[in-house]
C-alpha cells in the first residue's frame, strides 16, 4: 500500500475526521447539476487502490496549482499526476469530504473548495474536466482563510508595493514546516451496504502507530446518522451489527470479529446471572 495514505497522527485522523464532514452546499442548480455528475462520474470510475492506477477519471491541477500546493499547503507532492490522484479519492469517497464555498462569478471566475474545513482551493471545469487551478493554504495556518473574500480584496488592494503585487497576508510556508503537514486522511477501501432498516458506509484507513487497519462507518437509519470507529488493534464497547461483522471477516478481520464475539457472549452470561 502506498504510504502516503498511512495517516501519521492517529489523534487528529479522528478530530479531522469525524469534525469536519461537510457536502455540496449552497450552490445554484445549474452548477450543482454540472458538478453533481461530475463527481457521479469520478465515483464510478474510481476503483480499489487507484491511487497507484492511470484511473483516467477527470481532474487534473494545472503547474500553478502544484506550485501552489508545495509552497502553501504541503506535504511536497513530485507530480501534477500524483496529486490529482490523491485529490480524486477525496471527491470519489462516498462521504462528502468538502464543501463548496461559492460558484464561479465575474470577479473569480472559478468554484471555491474546502477539503476537510482544512485547506482552501479553486477549480474551474475545463472541456468535462474538473482542473485545480490553486491553493489559498490551510486554515490551521492561515486563519484570515475562513473569510476569503476579505482576504482576497486585501491582499490585492493593500498588497502593493513599489507598483507590485504581493501577498499582504502571508500565505507562503517553508518547505520544512509544510512536510510536517498531513494530507487529509484517505481511505484505502470503501464499502456501502445496504440493510433492512439501517444502510451502513463503511471507510478503511491505516494509521502509522499500528499494523491493524481503523474502520470508519457511519450507520444511516431513517434521518437518525451516527458515526462508529471501530479499532481493530482494541476493543470495541459499541453495538456491531452482524452485516458489519460479516464485512470485517471477509476483509481479514477474523481475530477482532472472534473477540469481539466472545466478549459479547460473556457480557450476555453476566446479564443472565445479575437477573
Amino acid at each position: 500500500m502506498n504510504e502516503q495514505l498511512v495517516i501519521k497522527d492517529q489523534s487528529s485522523f479522528y478530530t479531522t475526521l469525524l469534525g469536519c464532514r461537510t457536502a455540496i452546499s449552497y450552490l445554484s442548480l445549474q452548477h450543482r447539476n454540472t458538478l453533481q455528475q461530475l463527481l457521479t462520474r469520478i465515483r464510478k470510475a474510481n476503483m480499489k487502490d487507484s491511487w497507484s492506477k492511470d484511473i483516467g477519471v477527470p481532474v487534473k491541477v494545472t503547474n500553478h496549482a502544484l506550485e501552489r500546493w508545495n509552497t502553501r499547503v504541503g506535504p511536497y507532492m513530485q507530480t501534477k499526476k500524483e496529486l490529482a490522484n490523491y485529490l480524486t479519492i477525496i471527491l470519489a469517497a462516498k462521504v462528502k469530504r468538502y464543501e463548496m464555498l461559492q460558484e464561479p462569478n465575474k470577479k473569480f471566475e472559478n468554484y471555491l473548495i474546502e477539503i476537510e474545513n482544512e485547506i482552501v482551493g479553486a477549480f474551474i471545469i475545463d472541456k468535462g474536466e474538473i482542473a485545480f487551478t490553486t491553493f489559498f493554504g490551510r486554515l490551521s495556518k492561515v486563519p484570515a482563510l475562513a473569510n476569503w473574500y476579505f482576504l482576497q480584496h486585501f491582499n490585492l488592494k493593500k498588497g502593493r508595493l513599489n507598483n507590485r503585487i504581493h501577498d499582504h497576508v502571508k500565505l507562503e510556508f517553508p518547505i520544512e514546516q509544510l512536510m510536517n503537514e498531513n494530507l487529509p486522511a484517505a481511505p484505502v477501501a470503501e464499502w456501502f451496504i445496504n440493510g433492512n432498516r439501517t444502510n451502513y458506509i463503511v471507510e478503511k484507513y491505516f494509521v502509522a502507530e499500528q499494523q491493524e487497519p481503523i474502520y470508519l462507518v457511519l450507520q444511516c437509519h431513517n434521518k437518525h446518522k451516527e458515526w462508529i470507529v471501530i479499532n481493530t488493534a482494541t476493543t470495541c464497547d459499541k453495538k456491531i451489527s452482524n452485516r458489519l461483522l460479516q464485512l470485517l471477516k471477509l476483509d481479514g478481520q477474523v481475530e477482532f470479529v472472534t473477540k469481539y464475539l466472545s466478549q459479547k457472549l460473556i457480557k450476555s452470561k453476566k446479564v443472565l446471572k445479575v437477573g
